[in-house]
């Protein structure tokens, strides 16, 4: 009494701050009323709550900025009672929390000011236990709060729980640490930011260290209690087999039973039948029909006790819980059950308001919309703009940045609803919302592994968003969300390669570059060659022939697998210590940026009106061609059924190279592509006035020489060979790019850089070359190739080459600061491209093929992390430059190209859902190259040397890249063997003995044929990729 009679007169000394207002003077009359009932009764609630009752309507957030402003003036007196009016405040706040009458949000409004008001006093330091329980009380309150944004909110409760647990060690005080385990536990299954697949196993993690405290003997309640919330996570659990973890929900559940009966605990009873149903209706195994029948007994079950009445909150979940299970149901009547659905959710929409329970209002809305979108029963307009109405409802809440999770689902049933109905702008309206959920989902992943799951469990949404928007004829935004979809993945790294801090000193950068490509380069490996189980693919190793390019990427002994992971994990460290020094410079500076898609105009200014986009998109009902030009924009749509048609194709197609790793009857297959791409359509649609194409392809399409194919058009009168193929169309050639923001991002560079000097004459003059010469020592005619290119360069020391043995991995290694000076590289060896592990793409240095007199037993199926040849030689990617170490440690800032002349350097992974184009060539253009030229499979040693040497002779007069390619290519196409020995002799004056090697490479290789190389599978591997 003496302890309230002192906050009466301190009230009076603090003058204006309580008695200014009327409302000042009450609220304190009711506070001071209420510490002191918690303090005589030991805080009991029956005491408490009464008073609570007959003061509900001073129980809101003006209360809860009151009780902030007058605890902080009191606390801060320094007076001897104030740890006891600090504890009671603690009290107050634990039991306003829980009281279940008034405004609920106002109430956990009040708690928060309380708990964060009293950290004053008891500090960690002073009052370390004391502390900690505030911290963890501060935390419960947060994770349940209902005003504020509900992702900072479990923020806050997170970092309160982690900070009760510096406090509460298992060690010190094992009983509390279980109980903060738990509750965090549960905000890391609510959790909205992060990756939601690491947040559940962090929830799964906590729970179960938990259980090693609170075990069924020692602490039967607490731990039936954390069996429920353990069965909830597994129940909604994304690692592991569903199935499996469906059934673990389902026995925690019956576990948490044998406790929780309904004679002793019919309230928490009643909470895990509710939990039941949803798992049952969930379940995968069993009786679909029986399971439903189940979760709806179970529903009915939990109804008993959770009445209205008695648990409105509670009766509110359990009735949407009930409609769900009705929405699905097999057994009875169709519409019946549906009207039965209905009737539920708007039950419990009764209690469950939006200003009283926004999340859950909006999730009994999406719901709602479900079930009228399938309605029997009614008007079907009616119903209709019911369940937009619903749907509508629901995005007021589901923002895509607030609940990315629930805001794609609702997007989706929107979108659906739209697409059916034919009713575009809806459905335009909810996929644009839930692909901006998606990627804000992405935004919070690390793993480039959960991104690509991410990316795949939506590519409905981006396929159906393109649809409706063709559909609206806003041929624009299709393009744009085509876009949204492609080599994502590369284009992050890409637009973050080039994040600095404000005024970085050039050492800087370098080192920032270099840890931040280490980093994100081995944690992809180690991602890739952790998979125990990979999706089987089809093997495409070949012979390493003498007239192939070809090699192998072997598997990592586990000492190498070892040392990468103390080299990620020495990488950190240094990144760590790096960013603490970049953070007293420019403490705004991340790693990474949200990167903002391409927009349509943006689009348009990388082309100028003598240049063309086509831009491909394959999705699961059909394909599409999008035809950019400055002043025009059409597309062409194809069908399921053509769609299957280009599968088959494209099936037949690898098959068949797969197995022999050759290319007969190319030509005769690209005729038949082209009809299946109705090339001339396409082709008839682009203006005249356009001189050069860029193609964009997706899946399937990246591995295709499109512009070899077949095609009849007026723009290929004077050609003087035939038939007519797509790049003849083009006078100033044919370029691919993986997504036109990639290309958007390697113009950008040109645009920055400060220009290379243009000599007038020869373009390859004095210009710096860094190459690599035939490592293997097994392939003929490299040395010719090499040996000729070079003599255009500047001379040693500006250029340099790895001749045969001495190109090592420690020699490159050495010389890669080199390399960085390098305006041209061109790689001439053997090249492989790994389909299970593409990081392990390998251009194969000296050594590191295996010596075996004897083939070598084929590669376990558990692992394919090589590509294993059939004569059974194999190449150690620890020995070749692996696309890994691409990304890792080749830095080329200066360099105007890249030539892979090597086998399937020009190769990704189409075979997965996700267009991530990942293969050589994306790591030579993350590097800093501005083009690739690549190779779409096995080639011929001879034409390709061949090729190349006339490829650099068409650079030394032409800049563009793929200009000079068509050139050399069409050449290729015309030349008979007499005018190649003539050129040889006349044009290139090799010596006597590369002359000799060429003409009876002519002889052995092509025999007597009047134009050697006309055939596509001699010339139309090669691809140049960029600017």
């Amino acid at each position: 009494m003496e302890l309230f009679n002192w906050l009466r007169d301190v009230a009076t000394q603090l003058g204006d701050f309580v008695a200014s207002q009327l409302e000042a003077q009450i609220y304190l009359n009711f506070l001071i009323e209420v510490l002191e009932a918690i303090s005589d009764s030991n805080d009991n609630p029956q005491t408490v709550y009464p008073i609570l009752q007959q003061n509900i309507d001073k129980l809101n957030e003006n209360f809860a900025q009151f009780l902030r402003n007058w605890a902080s003036e009191v606390l801060s007196l320094n007076s001897d009672t104030t740890q006891s009016i600090a504890s009671n405040i603690g009290n107050f706040s634990n039991l306003v929390q829980q009281f279940p009458q008034g405004s609920i949000a106002a109430n956990y409004e009040i708690a928060i000011a309380g708990y964060e008001s009293i950290q004053a006093v008891f500090t960690r330091r002073k009052s370390p236990k004391d502390w900690a329980l505030a911290q963890n009380n501060l935390a419960t309150a947060y994770r349940d709060r209902i005003r504020g944004d509900r992702g900072e909110n479990l923020e806050q409760a997170i970092a309160a729980y982690q900070a009760a647990l510096t406090v509460r060690t298992q060690s010190a005080f094992p009983q509390e640490w279980a109980d903060t385990q738990n509750s965090l536990a549960i905000a890391y299954g609510d959790r909205i930011r992060g990756d939601r697949e690491e947040n559940l196993e962090f929830a799964i993690a906590a729970y179960q260290a938990a259980l090693t405290v609170r075990t069924q003997s020692a602490f039967p309640q607490d731990w039936a209690m954390i069996q429920n919330n353990l069965a909830l996570a597994y129940r909604n659990r994304i690692r592991g087999d569903r199935e499996e973890n469906l059934e673990f929900a389902i026995a925690a559940y019956q576990a948490a039973l044998t406790v929780r009966t309904q004679s002793a605990f019919p309230e928490k009873w009643a909470m895990i039948q509710n939990n039941l149903a949803s798992a049952y209706r969930n379940r995968i195994r069993g009786d679909r029909e029986e399971n439903l029948e189940f979760a709806i007994a179970a529903s009915q079950a939990a109804l008993t006790v959770r009445t209205q009445s008695a648990f409105p909150q509670e009766w509110a979940a359990t009735q949407n819980s009930l409609a769900n299970a009705y929405t699905e149901r097999i057994r009875g009547d169709r519409g019946e059950n549906l009207e039965f659905a209905i009737a539920a959710y708007q039950a419990a929409l009764t209690v469950r308001t939006q200003s009283a329970f926004p999340q859950d209002w909006a999730m009994t809305q999406n719901n709602l919309a479900l079930a009228y979108r399938h309605r029997i029963r009614g008007d079907r307009g009616e119903n209709l703009e019911q369940a937009i109405a619903a749907c509508e409802a629901a995005f007021t809440v589901y923002t895509p940045s607030a609940y990315p999770i629930d805001c794609l689902r609702t997007g989706r049933n929107l979108g659906i609803l739209g697409l059916r109905e034919n009713l575009w702008d809806k459905a335009i309206f909810g996929y644009d919302a839930a692909i901006q959920a998606v990627e804000q989902s992405l935004e919070w992943v690390t793993s480039e592994k959960r991104k690509r799951e991410l990316r795949e469990s939506a590519l409905d949404v981006y396929e159906d968003m393109v649809r409706v928007c063709i559909n609206d004829k806003q041929m624009d935004r299709a393009v744009e969300t085509v876009e949204r979809s492609k080599s994502r993945q590369l284009v992050e790294l890409l637009a973050n390669a080039d994040l600095y801090p404000k005024n970085a000193p050039a050492k800087q950068k370098q080192q920032l570059r270099e840890l931040r490509n280490r980093l994100a380069s081995i944690s992809w490996l180690l991602e890739e060659t952790a998979t125990e189980t990979p999706t089987p693919k089809k093997d495409t190793s070949g012979d390493l022939a003498d007239t192939q390019r070809t090699g192998s990427a072997s598997n990592l002994s586990r000492d190498y697998l070892e040392m990468q992971k103390q080299q990620l994990q020495a990488a950190r460290q240094q990144l760590n210590q790096l960013l603490d020094e970049i953070k007293q410079q420019d403490p705004e500076f991340t790693l990474t940026q949200r990167v903002e898609p391409i927009s349509f105009a943006g689009i348009r200014t990388l082309i100028n009106s003598e240049t063309a986009i086509l831009d491909w998109y394959i999705g699961t009902s059909g394909f599409y061609a999008f035809i950019i030009t400055q002043n025009t924009l059409d597309v062409v749509e194809f069908s399921k059924p053509e769609l299957q048609q280009l599968e088959a194709w494209a099936n037949t197609y690898l098959n068949d190279y797969r197995q022999t790793n050759r290319q007969d009857n190319l030509s005769s297959r690209l005729a038949s592509l082209s009809q299946i791409l109705r090339l001339d359509e396409i082709v008839a649609k682009i203006p005249p006035s356009c001189k050069e194409l860029i193609l964009i392809p997706h899946r399937t399409l990246h591995l295709l020489p499109l512009h070899a194919c077949e095609v009849s058009s007026s723009r290929c009168v004077d050609l003087e060979i035939s038939p007519c193929r797509l790049i003849d169309c083009f006078p100033a050639g044919i370029r691919y790019a993986p997504s036109c923001q990639l290309l958007q991002l390697v113009q950008r560079r040109i645009q920055e850089s400060a220009g290379i000097p243009q000599p007038t004459e020869n373009l390859l003059l004095n210009r710096f070359l860094f190459a690599i010469q035939n490592p293997t020592q097994d392939l003929h005619y490299t040395d010719v190739e090499v040996e000729t290119i070079q003599r255009d360069f500047a001379p040693p020391p500006d250029t340099q080459i790895l001749l045969k043995e001495a190109a090592t991995k420690s020699a490159l290694t050495q010389n890669l600061p080199a390399l960085r000076k390098a305006e041209y590289a061109h790689f001439s060896c053997h090249g492989a491209f790994n389909f299970e592990f593409p990081l392990l793409s390998s251009l194969i240095l000296a050594d590191s093929l295996h010596l075996a007199d004897t083939p070598q037993p084929p590669t376990p199926e558990k692992d394919k992390r090589q590509l294993t040849l059939r004569n059974g030689r194999k190449a150690n990617p620890e020995k070749s430059l692996t696309l890994q170490e691409i990304f890792a440690s080749v830095d080329l800032p200066v360099c105007r190209l890249v030539t892979l002349s090597a086998c399937e350097t020009g190769l990704t992974d189409a075979t997965k859902l996700v267009d991530e184009y990942i293969g050589l060539p994306s790591g030579f253009l993350y590097a800093g190259s501005l083009s690739v030229v690549s190779s779409l499979w096995s080639v011929n040693d001879f034409a390709t040397t061949i090729l190349m040497i006339k490829f650099y002779e068409e650079l030394r007069t032409e800049s563009n890249i793929s200009l000079a390619l068509k050139n050399a290519q069409y050449w290729m196409r015309t030349i008979s063997s007499k005018k190649i020995i003539e050129w040889m002799k006349n044009d290139l004056k090799l010596d006597k003995k590369s002359s000799e090697k060429i003409q009876l490479g002519l002889l052995v290789e092509l025999g007597d044929k009047p134009l050697p190389f006309s055939d596509p599978q001699y010339w139309a591997a090669f691809c140049a990729i960029g600017k």
